[in-house]
């Protein structure tokens, strides 16, 4: 029965593990090989809903009460509604007349503090881009809450938010 040197396995060891890491080096991507994409806000569409203006992303509405979604692109939708929709335009029409709220009702309907209207808004923690624009059905949203997301940007590392919890 043949022994083994313990330091020649030790050294065998440390070879693979080097022959490993160099392989793993040589594979990463260098600097100039590496892209980044963003998105530009001016890259989204215009969104109408049931005549009104609003983004995708900043409307809060029971799917059921969708009746169609209509996409114009392109020259059809400059024609309509001009600049604003150069990227295309999505409308949707709802079955029966439901009562579309901005932020100052919503602030209202669920007795938001003026403090806390400055804040930040999200839907169940996705951020809304354009709140501005943001359209809600009332009774398809929960509780409205404040909470919490970690930011290494402001003093404390945590930024508070105005978040609503839809049902």
């Amino acid at each position: 029965m043949k022994t083994t040197n313990l330091s020649s396995v030790k050294y065998l060891i440390a070879l693979c593990i080097f022959a490993c890491s160099f392989g793993a080096y040589a594979q990463t991507p260098s600097k100039s090989d590496i892209k980044v994409y963003t998105r530009s806000e001016s890259q989204n569409p215009l969104v109408i809903l049931n005549g009104k203006e609003t983004a995708m992303g900043a409307f809060v509405l029971e799917p059921d009460k969708i009746k169609s979604i209509d996409i114009l692109k392109d020259q059809k939708a400059t024609a309509k509604y001009g600049d604003k929709a150069k990227e295309g335009a999505v409308i949707i029409t709802l079955k029966e007349q439901v009562e579309l709220s901005r932020l100052a009702v919503l602030y209202a309907h669920f007795e938001v503090p003026a403090a806390q209207q400055q804040l930040k808004v999200a839907i169940d923690g996705k951020m809304v881009q354009k709140p501005e624009l943001l359209l809600v059905e009332l009774a398809s949203v929960k509780k409205v809450e404040v909470a919490t997301a970690d930011n290494p940007f402001v003093e404390g590392g945590e930024e508070k938010y105005l978040n609503l919890v839809t049902k």
